[in-house]
């Protein structure tokens, strides 16, 4: 069994359902309010907002949670306080040593063989051939040291095969 309401009422005394981004729990109003800064509606004819996905946000009004774009995330201290996201704005900046896709929950340590130095990043890069990084969530990569070899991308230096040398 289905619950709609319809609630809107014009002026031609025509009920009509809300519109997505927006509800109303009264049937008969003259309008629907707009879904509060932190919810959003995706669907018309609704009672109730859903509260804002992680790693979005969501404006008054919103019929869909917009994501926090590439290189910024969710914000750490509303989420902790079990607060929604209302703005892009809202949304930080990713670390240096780290990457942060399009709505992103929270930043991605670069894994080791790749690096970050920037802040703000939507991906981490590969070490150079002549390179490695055995970390993860660097921002630097380290030459490699003598009678190794590195290829791009090497998380270790690699000692050069018996007979062969630097």
């Amino acid at each position: 069994l289905e619950f709609r309401r319809v609630l809107f009422r014009s002026t031609s005394e025509a009920c009509l359902d809300c519109r997505p981004g927006t509800v109303s729990a009264k049937a008969g109003l003259d309008s629907c309010p707009d879904c509060a800064a932190g919810t959003f509606q995706r669907d018309k004819g609704q009672t109730a907002c859903l509260t804002c996905s992680a790693g979005h946000y969501c404006e008054a009004g919103a019929s869909a949670p917009l994501p926090c774009p590439s290189g910024r995330h969710q914000n750490g201290t509303m989420t902790a306080l079990n607060l929604s996201m209302t703005s892009e704005d809202d949304c930080e900046v990713c670390p240096a040593g780290a990457f942060c896709s399009t709505g992103a929950a929270e930043p991605t340590e670069c894994s080791p063989g790749t690096v970050q130095p920037a802040s703000g990043q939507g991906s981490c890069s590969k070490c150079d051939a002549g390179k490695y990084q055995d970390g993860q969530g660097r921002t630097a990569c380290f030459e490699c040291v003598a009678g190794a070899y590195c290829a791009s991308g090497a998380s270790a230096a690699l000692p050069c095969p018996s007979g062969r040398h630097q």
